[in-house]
């Protein structure tokens, strides 16, 4: 080796040396004592400068090329924290031995491993800490450091487990992006939860801090680990439409009173929302071959079937229901019902057989309730009144009275001895007494009685009666409510001004 170069050896080593001490002293961070500087890193990078062209002069004079004094310079200008210059310097050394070998290259490794950096190993990272923060889908090897109680991440940076351990990873943008499974985020300790309308999103831990972005809180994970918590939209709300959720689909509905379809709209990263709602506007079913009210069904209507032959669609009343009122349109089905006596109960002859009610001791009332499901419907009944002896009295007082009439839309007839023949001549009537429970002193009445007064003896007014309920024709409204009569047998006191009652047909 000539002097020369041996001269040009030595003093790369000496300035090597240099560098490297002041790196050891200050531990990669400026010293509190030391004046302040513009930026550590370039007296690392003037150090590996120097080296870098005293190696390329030792390259020079081995015959070899090199431009380590400008790599040294870019290398260690890069770091900043001053280390780079180191590592440049190093670097000028080997280019010096390239450069005696005639290849001399002084370029350093690019970075010194700052927080989020890619890195290979953790001799790149500051920290010592080289970890593939990101998921399955989405490798992503970056310089991390541990999280602290008290010290966020800082700027684009939130605290994560990553296998096993809380670091300070990368935001990447994302928070509520899109997602399938967990795998899909951007870093392991997202985790893909579903929001509100059944949109998914890509959640962010905030388990070691609790600390998420403006809009979002720190809840539990639903079904997650103890302990382990993510952020979500404030308020039960849904992610914002962003660039990040570009395209993506959530439930949306519309409502019209009790009403509601669903559909599904999309966001528009354009205009910063979600639109076009695909949910049809519910209306009442009626008999088209459609979904109408969005209930899951179609053509559902009330005790009907629908028959539809192209645009055309028939309403068929199932067995046992009829389409009444008249007035109500095809789309209301048939929803009147029908008693389970009809037809059999719709003529005098073919009435509908009840048990005896009796004026005393026995039962004394009976309930008759149905409903009309035409125009034309009548219900007919058959019970038997009967006049119990009572030994010189009498409490004989049949009635029939509606309790229940809803706008007077029913009326009946009734037949006292149970004669069909009598129904066309006999009267529509909303109430009905036959009276022989008092005494006018006169002819009429059997309480009390006996043969020694001269009035008429207690006799047995025992008598069959047929019921009709028909539809009142002076009725403001038709409907299918059910009616209600009452059937008494003995109905209390009697007022025999009224006469008229008494007797019937």
């Amino acid at each position: 080796m000539s002097p020369v170069a041996r001269g040009l050896l030595r003093f790369l080593s000496l300035s090597s040396a240099v560098t490297l001490a002041w790196a050891c002293a200050s531990g990669g961070e400026p010293s509190t004592n030391d004046p302040p500087a513009e930026d550590p890193g370039a007296a690392g990078a003037a150090q590996g400068g120097s080296a870098g062209a005293s190696g390329g002069a030792a390259g020079a004079a081995a015959g070899g090329k090199s431009a380590a004094g400008a790599g040294g310079a870019t290398a260690g200008g890069k770091s900043a924290a001053g280390a780079g210059g180191a590592t440049a310097g190093k670097a000028g050394a080997s280019g010096a031995s390239g450069g005696a070998s005639g290849g001399g290259s002084g370029g350093g490794p690019v970075g010194s491993g700052d927080l989020g950096k890619p890195c290979a190993t953790g001799g790149d990272c500051k920290s010592g800490k080289c970890v593939d923060v990101g998921s399955a889908n989405k490798p992503n090897k970056v310089c991390v450091s541990d999280c602290k109680v008290g010290a966020p991440c800082g700027a684009g940076f939130h605290c994560g487990k990553v296998d096993g351990a809380d670091v300070c990873v990368p935001d990447n943008d994302s928070q509520c992006a899109l997602c399938k499974s967990d795998s899909d985020c951007k870093t392991k300790s997202d985790r893909c939860l579903v929001g509100p309308k059944g949109e998914k999103f890509c959640a962010q831990d905030c388990g070691f801090d609790t600390l998420c972005g403006a809009g979002m809180e720190c809840k539990p994970v639903s079904g997650g680990m103890p302990g382990e918590r993510a952020c979500v939209p404030a308020s039960a709300a849904s992610c914002p439409c962003a660039a990040n959720r570009d395209g993506d689909e959530r439930d949306c509905s519309k409502a019209v009173g009790m009403l509601t379809c669903k559909g599904i709209e999309t966001c528009d990263a354009k205009t910063g929302a979600y639109g076009m709602c695909t949910a049809a506007t519910p209306e009442a079913e009626k008999c088209d071959g459609k979904d109408n009210d969005c209930n899951g069904k179609v053509d559902d209507l009330a005790g009907a079937a629908c028959s539809c032959n192209g645009t055309s669609c028939t309403i068929i009343c199932q067995d046992g229901y009829s389409h009444y009122p008249p007035t109500l349109p095809d789309a209301a089905g048939c929803p009147c019902k029908a008693d389970a006596d009809e037809p059999t109960n719709d003529a005098c002859k073919t009435a509908k057989s009840l048990p005896d009610v009796v004026d005393f001791g026995g039962m004394a009332e009976a309930t008759l309730t149905g409903t009309l499901s035409s125009d034309a419907d009548v219900d007919w009944y058959l019970i038997n009144i009967k006049d119990a002896g009572e030994a010189g009295k009498n409490s004989y007082h049949p009635q029939v009275i509606f309790d229940k009439n809803p706008g007077d839309e029913f009326v009946f007839v009734v037949l006292r001895g149970g004669d069909c023949a009598k129904e066309a001549t006999s009267p529509a009537l909303t109430s009905y007494d036959f009276c022989v429970n008092f005494k006018d002193g006169i002819v009429r009445g059997e309480a009390p009685c006996g043969a020694a007064d001269g009035m008429p003896h207690c006799n047995d007014n025992s008598s069959a009666y047929r019921i009709g309920v028909k539809r009142n024709p002076m009725a403001k409204a038709k409907t299918c409510e059910a009616y209600t009569l009452k059937v008494r047998a003995a109905a209390g006191p009697c007022v025999p001004a009224s006469f008229d009652a008494c007797g019937g047909n």
